[in-house]
């Protein structure tokens, strides 16, 4: 399984069989663990308070699906209390996974 460059979150195997409702939960999965390790690259001895969805949308494209997720985070320290939401772009084929245009593993 390969890693992300960034962060060094685990790349998704391939599922069996490229659904919207596969494609939908591996970028839900992966983006959830992207922001997860990019808070605790980012800040000391902070909290992840919480981490939800608040949209989700997905297009049929050639080959996949294209999966625009909008997770909202809020996160709290001594010092810091935060929260913030913006929406990623996955690429999702049956040749490769891709976030936000840029390829993070073929399959």
């Amino acid at each position: 399984m390969a890693t992300s460059p960034r962060y060094n979150v685990s790349v998704p195997a391939k599922p069996a069989n490229l659904t919207r409702e596969t494609a939908t939960a591996l970028a839900k999965n992966f983006d959830r663990r992207y922001e997860r390790a990019r808070v605790n690259a980012t800040y000391d001895n902070v909290t992840v308070d919480r981490m939800s969805f608040r949209e989700v949308n997905v297009q049929r494209i050639d080959r996949g699906f294209e999966v625009t997720v909008r997770l909202y985070v809020q996160i709290s320290g001594e010092d810091l209390h935060a929260k913030w939401a913006y929406p990623t772009t996955y690429r999702i084929t049956d040749r490769e996974f891709e976030r936000e245009g840029r390829t993070l593993t073929c399959w």
